[in-house]
């Protein structure tokens, strides 16, 4: 009986063991500008995206230059609202104020497309933003559904 009680215990713990892998929450994303490119080149779009300068990205979402370690995006011609946008931020306390300046993006695009092109708002309306970790994605596409196994596909 002891023999089959010790037999468990082990079994139990080398189940354990194997069980202990990494999960998706504590994966990162590594490689920004490729994640940005991916998103860019996979997702569906009315415009052609180009790579925007990460200065003016900065800049047109109203973030400070330190509390982002890397940026990539990709914007259509104006005409629509298409968007794809990667931040890394510094550490995990600035995600919160690149959330809120994506957020102020979002409503300064409802607030353009509403008057200008309201066919656009639909796809304002079902924007994606994801976070993992100190990295914050951030689309308008027609198929917002892809976005996260695309995400998902870049953890390491």
């Amino acid at each position: 009986m002891k023999k089959l009680l010790s037999l468990v215990f082990v079994l139990s713990f080398v189940i354990a063991l194997c069980s202990c892998g990494e999960t998706s929450s504590s994966k990162k994303i590594e490689d920004i500008d490729g994640l940005a490119l991916r998103l860019s080149q996979e997702l569906e779009f009315d415009d052609e995206l180009e790579l925007s300068d990460d200065e003016y990205t900065l800049s047109k979402y109203g973030i400070d230059a330190s509390i982002v370690n890397d940026v990539a995006r990709y914007v259509g011609s104006g005409a629509t609202a298409d968007e794809v946008a990667v931040f890394k931020c510094a550490d995990t306390g600035s995600v919160e104020e690149v959330q809120n300046a994506v957020k102020s993006r979002i409503e300064y695009l409802y607030e353009g497309y509403s008057d200008y092109g309201p066919a656009e708002v639909p796809k304002i309306n079902s924007s994606v933003v994801l976070i993992n970790g100190d990295v914050l994605v951030f689309a308008i596409c027609k198929n917002t559904d892809k976005v996260e196994e695309i995400v998902n596909s870049f953890l390491v």
